[in-house]
């Protein structure tokens, strides 16, 4: 039965500082965005300043969410001026969106059993896919080896 790509959940929430983006790119891992120019939120505001944000959220295990450790989890400069957020800014948008998502997730749990089930989907044709290309390597192999034998047994050393 072949199978259909199923992309990532989407949609969009609301948190302390404006509505945000969200995909979650399976049951784990939430990116959060709002301000950049593939996100239908505009940017959000923390102390009133506008700033373009990327947050990538996991659970923690008691219901809330946190970035991961890397720096790369959370993204936030200033509308317009590029400017990199204060540290201070960056903790309170972190503690809010986070709060609020942790909040979202938890009345809209079956998402996260879709967004699994949609990533399970995807990794399962890629090694189906993998699989496919290594059948048809084996049958180019196995043709080599039959004309390879053949051509021993009119040697007649076999």
């Amino acid at each position: 039965m072949a199978r259909e790509y199923t992309d990532y959940v989407t949609g969009t929430f609301e948190t302390p500082f404006g509505p945000m983006d969200y995909a979650l790119t399976q049951g784990d891992h939430a990116s959060i965005s709002a301000g950049g120019s593939s996100n239908k939120s505009g940017p959000i505001t923390v102390n009133r300043v506008e700033y373009y944000s990327h947050f990538h959220l996991h659970p923690v295990g008691d219901g809330s969410w946190a970035p991961g450790k890397d720096r790369s989890s959370v993204y936030m400069t200033k509308k317009g001026m590029g400017a990199e957020a204060s540290d201070a800014a960056k903790r309170k948008a972190v503690e809010g969106v986070a709060a609020a998502w942790a909040h979202f997730i938890a009345e809209e749990p079956s998402l996260l059993l879709e967004a699994e089930a949609s990533h399970l989907n995807r990794e399962i044709m890629e090694v189906e896919k993998q699989l496919e290309e290594k059948a048809r390597e084996a049958a180019e192999l196995e043709e080599k080896r039959n004309e390879l034998l053949a051509r021993e047994h009119q040697l007649g050393v076999r």
